[in-house]
Formats: structure tokens, C-alpha cells, sequence
């Protein structure tokens, strides 16, 4: 007897979790619906023999070796190789001793009777449960090589994403750094050596000299209580993060910020229209597909609509009525859903979607990189003018009463 965690839909809509033993899926399911109720999804209790593998596959490939194995693999597949020749060829030519360690354990686990999908799940730090449900549905289908084909572009689509994403954060994480660390030495060093030369004169200072050598005794008074409240606060909000109720609350934060908020709420429309786009394609059903996008989301107001649309599909609705009955996902992707559906091209019209929002990305990123530097240089240039002029202002003063043969002091 196997134990399976089957999700299902009762009679009165309400959703349920629960452990079912029964000697196979099938059996589990019909168990469920005995009691009247809607089976959605199931997984098989993982057995204890992962185990080992899971802690061996701890620290993760790099992601151009993902890929790398992926295509391979695929136009080996492709080719009219099978399987495990096909591995072997691949463990062969890989150079990278991580890359072939994996492969060499993905093979043992073949070799051991389990499927393409169960020995990829021996590695999850590896080879997420996205990449696995793909395979396995690749696999039942029988159309395992394009699945490969079409997941190694979407891995290299998402990595070529997340290049662009550090680019574009690059100049001005560059500026804000180069920013705070001018206004670190004109604060430590600059002022007060002007300012000793001032205190030598005996003037009276204008206000906004006072002003600015008040406020930077005070900042050099508090500097080691800012440094210690910094740090607190960033472990603080660390650990809070790690709770999914403070994490909810500062990702919609994050979701109302000006371009930034656009910037991450196009960037996961992309992704979670891309993935179910690549899960559809593969032959995952349609409720394991938003199952899998809703565990696998980063954000969780994101993570919530997708797993509010996808308790709706349960209950019969069609996936453009579940979309657009919340407040995130956008007509416009509702109305692309709604005509896939009518086409019978859903996972086509998805994918267009996404490449809709990649476009749409692309322009704020853009914007994002002629803004965000030109408004720290603003800034900047606004904070050491201001120290400038308040500094050398009583100078000035001196210089002008010398000339006119007053006495300054």
C-alpha cells in the first residue's frame, strides 16, 4: 500500500488535504469520490530511499548547466538515441565534474527501474518540481524530446531575463553606492576639517552653515546607533520574511511602488503565463499546471491569485473566468485567454502573452536605467552643493568685508 496527498473539492465548494493509502493512484481517487467529493490533485508520499540523493544534491548546478544538459538531451532524444545511451553519450562529453555526477545519478536511478522523472526528483535542488512535471509529462506522452526541446528555451528565456533584470539594476545600485559613500567622506572628513578652520575665525555663522554642521555632529554622534539599527533592521525583516503572512504584506508594498511595482508585477505575469504555457504544451493537466505555478511563485500575492484561479477551475469555471475574477491579472490577458480557449490554442496564446509582457518589460527596464541615475545624481548633486555653499559661505563673507574694509571679527 502506497500513501498519496490528495487535494480535493467537497460538495459544498469548501477545499480539503488529506493522506489516502490505496495500492495505486487510481484507487486513491476513487476512495476520494466514494464520499461525494471532487478529487483535484495527488502526489505519492515520498518514500524514504530520496532521502540520501536529496542531501547529495543540496547545493545546486549553475543554471548554464541546466541547460546545457536539457538541449543536449534533448537532440540526442531527438536524434533516435535512446535514454540511457543518451546519457551515457552526454556523461561522456561533460566536462563539469557536478554536471556528471548528477547525470551519473540520474542514470543509477534509471538503471534502478524508476522513470526519467523520479530519478530527475532525487536531485530537487537541481531540478525543480517545475522541470519535473514537465518531464513526466513528456514522458507519458511519448513526446519526451520536443518537451526537453521546448523546456531548455524556457529555461534560457528566464535566464536571459534575469541577466537583463541585473543589468538594468546595475548603474543605479552603482550610483547609490558611489552616492553614499561621497556623502560618507565629505560627512567624516570634509566638514569637520572645515569646519575646525571656521571655530579658529570667531564669526557668527550663517543659518545654513549652523544648519548643516548641526545635522552632521548630530549623524556622527548616531552613527554607530543608525549602523546597529540598520543591521537590526535588515535581520528583523529577514526573519519576518520567513512567515507567510509579513511576507504577503511586503510583497504588496513592493506591488504599489511607482515602476518598480510595474517592473515586478509584469516580470511575474510573464513568468507564471510562461510557465503554464510550457506545462500545457508538455501535456500537465490544466489544474497541476496552476498548482505547480502557485508553489513555485516568488511573490505571494501572485502565489494567491494563481492558487484562487485554480480552485475556481476546480469548481468548473473556464481558466478566462478564473483570471479575471480577482483584482490582478489584467482584461487584456483575460480577453487573449478567453479567445485561446474559444481556438482551442490556449498554450499558444499564453505563450504570447508572456511575450507581450517581455516586450512590455523590456521598456521598463529601460526606463528604469535612464531614471533611477539621473534621479541619484539629482540627489547627489543636490547634497553636496547644498554642504558646498553652506561650508564656504562664512568664507565668503570674510573675503567680502576684508574688501570693503570692515572688520569681520
Amino acid at each position: 500500500m502506497a500513501r498519496y496527498s490528495v487535494e480535493w473539492v467537497e460538495r459544498s465548494g469548501e477545499a480539503s488535504v488529506g493522506v489516502v493509502e490505496a495500492p495505486s493512484p487510481e484507487a486513491a481517487l476513487a476512495r476520494v469520490r466514494s464520499r461525494g467529493a471532487f478529487p483535484v490533485s495527488w502526489k505519492e508520499e515520498m518514500a524514504r530511499r530520496t532521502e540520501a540523493p536529496v542531501r547529495a544534491g543540496i547545493v545546486p548546478m549553475a543554471n548554464r548547466d541546466r541547460i546545457l544538459f536539457t538541449r543536449k538531451l534533448a537532440v540526442f532524444l531527438k536524434a533516435g538515441f535512446p535514454l540511457l545511451q543518451a546519457l551515457d553519450v552526454l556523461e561522456e562529453q561533460v566536462q563539469r565534474g557536478r554536471l556528471r555526477s548528477r547525470i551519473a545519478g540520474i542514470r543509477q536511478g534509471i538503471i534502478g527501474g524508476e522513470s526519467f522523472a523520479e530519478a530527475l526528483s532525487r536531485f530537487p535542488a537541481d531540478f525543480s518540481r517545475f522541470y519535473v512535471a514537465v518531464v513526466r509529462a513528456g514522458e507519458e506522452s511519448g513526446e519526451i524530446a520536443s518537451v526537453l526541446e521546448k523546456l531548455a528555451d524556457d529555461l534560457a528565456t528566464r535566464a536571459d531575463r534575469r541577466k537583463r533584470m541585473i543589468t538594468a539594476l546595475f548603474y543605479p545600485i552603482l550610483i547609490l553606492i558611489v552616492t553614499v559613500g561621497i556623502v560618507t567622506v565629505v560627512s567624516l572628513k570634509f566638514i569637520p576639517l572645515v569646519e575646525n578652520f571656521l571655530r579658529t575665525l570667531h564669526v557668527s555663522l550663517p543659518p545654513l552653515t549652523a544648519g548643516v554642521l548641526e545635522a552632521n555632529a548630530w549623524l556622527r554622534g548616531k552613527l554607530p546607533l543608525i549602523g546597529a539599527a540598520l543591521v537590526g533592521g535588515i535581520v528583523a525583516v529577514r526573519l519576518l520574511l520567513r512567515f507567510r503572512d509579513p511576507r504577503r504584506v511586503a510583497h504588496r508594498f513592493l506591488l504599489s511602488v511607482p515602476l518598480i511595482g510595474r517592473i515586478v508585477r509584469i516580470g511575474n505575469f510573464s513568468w507564471v503565463f510562461q510557465s503554464l504555457s510550457v506545462l500545457g504544451y508538455s501535456g500537465v493537466p490544466v489544474l497541476e499546471a496552476f498548482r505547480i505555478t502557485a508553489e513555485i511563485s516568488k511573490n505571494e500575492v501572485i502565489r494567491g491569485d494563481v492558487d484562487r484561479c485554480r480552485m475556481e477551475i476546480a469548481r468548473g469555471r473556464s481558466i478566462s473566468d478564473a483570471l479575471g475574477g480577482g483584482p490582478l491579472f489584467e482584461r487584456f490577458a483575460v480577453s487573449m485567454v478567453e479567445v485561446g480557449e474559444k481556438t482551442g490554442e490556449i498554450d499558444q496564446m499564453m505563450e504570447r502573452i508572456a511575450e507581450y509582457y517581455e516586450e512590455e518589460l523590456e521598456t521598463l527596464y529601460a526606463r528604469l536605467q535612464s531614471l533611477a541615475p539621473t534621479i541619484l545624481t539629482l540627489i547627489l548633486a543636490a547634497l553636496v552643493g547644498t554642504v558646498i555653499v553652506a561650508l564656504y559661505l562664512p568664507i565668503l563673507t570674510i573675503v567680502d568685508a576684508l574688501a570693503g574694509n570692515q572688520n569681520p571679527f
